[in-house]
């Protein structure tokens, strides 16, 4: 049986493998992560624990003006677009966000007293921001293309490192240290830098020059109107958690945060699949192959709305295991925003046809509508309700995304003539609004364990019984490398 397998899988095509081992991956990144988080909320004090996670709020939002993001869509499109130009647009883009870095840095040199202020942050910490933001962008961009290409191999052995040295060395420091969030946000700068400084150089390396006016115009141009689009998802994911410290204190923020990273836990398959499949149907939009587009999309839906409603359904459980009893109120926050995963699938499915068309304009005015509204919810409901509202005016705002970022596409493929069905409204609605009602079902009979091991045991007969319309979505990809379905 063994040799069966190993022969299955020599069997396998590139892309099929590569896609195997980034989501076995994923799934080592974020258990590891699953396994050190009980750790670090029993080694730091409630409050530490609770600015730490605010702290990494920040730190997302400086991501934004200090790499442009370009490790995201202009990135996949770019490896399209100038697919014999690889090294030089690598390398370009890389110049490009180091030069941010070091504006916005000079930038804060001069205002520091007054941006220490604001965020709420020491002098120490902002400077292991900026380092970690100068080299991160390197690891992101080193994986994106290896991602496409890919070779799977490098980025394996690259991401467990990283997902392995991070928190031992976190541990260390927190334990060695007074200062407990300076030594969590030193320990990961100083991870984030090693690795990301030796790809910074073999970026370097394989590119012939260091910048091309023509890739920085191209790049600037592709994601600068979508700056306000980055801002918004990022405080959608952030912006309740700073509001939180603020509004509530830390202690309920690292309540919430812990909450809030239970419950994207499930982001991850997601995610996996997402990076597995966007590579193949750019090239089946590029070729005008749009056979299978919908089914596969409606597939993933149901494989993604499923993953939620069993980590709802284990909330509890879970919980327990990862934090001391001070923590447990946060399982009534964590259905929420499992389900908000399901959503930011959505959005994001929607908004990748809008990135293939190059349409970035119309992607930010959706976005900017979400992260008000989410900030304006945060701002009434948290003080009524306290910090489990933040989970459910998440859940609202994508679901708002979602919304937003369908009729954006809708009205860019109507810009661009494009009439070919890409997915599946009905099956969309279909599927949301079941999610919607089991969420509200599961939260109704959280104190009666069988039956929520009930909805998980169906959960199951029903992907048993599915499971040849499961297996579509790997054996689609499957003949992209062996020729049996052109792509």
């Amino acid at each position: 049986m063994i040799r069966r397998a190993i022969d299955k899988y020599k069997s396998l095509s590139s892309g099929v493998k590569a896609g195997l081992w980034f989501t076995l991956c994923n799934l080592v990144q974020k258990g590891i992560s699953f396994i050190v988080m009980p750790i670090f909320t029993r080694i730091m004090p409630q409050a530490d624990y609770g600015i730490y996670t605010t702290y990494t709020s920040w730190y997302n939002f400086l991501m934004i003006f200090a790499s442009l993001r370009l490790s995201y869509y202009v990135f996949s499109k770019g490896m399209v677009k100038f697919e014999d130009d690889r090294n030089e647009f690598v390398v370009s883009l890389q110049s490009l966000s180091t030069t941010a870095t070091i504006v916005i840095f000079l930038f804060y040199l001069l205002l520091r007293n007054t941006a220490n202020n604001l965020l709420g942050l020491s002098t120490s910490l902002m400077i292991c921001m900026f380092v970690h933001v100068l080299f991160e962008p390197s690891i992101e961009y080193w994986t994106a293309r290896k991602r496409f290409e890919y070779d799977y191999k490098k980025v394996v052995l690259v991401s467990l490192g990283i997902a392995i040295i991070n928190p031992l060395l976190g541990i260390i420091m927190v334990l060695g240290s007074e200062n407990a969030v300076f030594a969590r946000a030193l320990s990961s700068t100083i991870t984030i830098s090693l690795f990301g400084a030796v790809l910074y150089l073999v970026i370097i390396k394989k590119g012939n020059k260091a910048f091309s006016i023509k890739y920085w115009k191209y790049a600037l141009g592709f994601n600068i109107p979508l700056i306000p689009h980055f801002l918004s998802t990022t405080a959608l994911h952030h912006a309740d958690r700073v509001m939180i410290t603020n509004l509530v204190g830390p202690e309920a923020n690292a309540i919430y945060s812990v909450a809030y990273s239970l419950g994207m836990v499930t982001l991850l398959f997601s995610q996996a699949i997402q990076q597995a499949l966007l590579p193949w149907q750019y090239t089946k939009l590029k070729k005008e192959n749009y056979k299978n587009l919908p089914e596969i999309a409606t597939i993933t839906m149901i494989i993604i709305a499923a993953i939620n409603i069993a980590f709802i359904a284990f909330a509890p459980e879970v919980v327990r295991i990862v934090a001391p009893v001070s923590y447990s109120e946060a399982i009534w926050a964590m259905p929420p925003v499992c389900s908000a995963v399901f959503f930011m699938y959505l959005f994001n499915m929607f908004a990748n046809i809008e990135y293939y068309f190059e349409e970035t304009k119309y992607v930010a005015v959706a976005s900017i509508l979400a992260a008000l509204a989410n900030i304006g919810l945060n701002w009434i409901f948290i003080p009524i309700f306290g910090y489990v509202a933040a989970g459910y005016t998440t859940l609202a705002c994508y679901i708002l995304l979602a919304i937003s970022h369908y009729a954006c596409m809708k009205t860019i493929c109507k810009k661009h003539g494009f009439s070919e069905k890409v997915y599946d409204t009905k099956a969309i609605l279909l599927i949301s609004i079941g999610l919607v009602i089991i969420l509200a079902i599961m939260m109704a009979v959280y104190d009666i364990v069988i039956i929520r091991y009930f909805v998980i045991a169906i959960i199951c007969v029903i992907g048993y019984i599915n499971r040849n319309k499961l297996k579509t979505v790997f054996n689609l990809i499957k003949s992209k490398g062996n020729g049996k379905e052109e792509v």
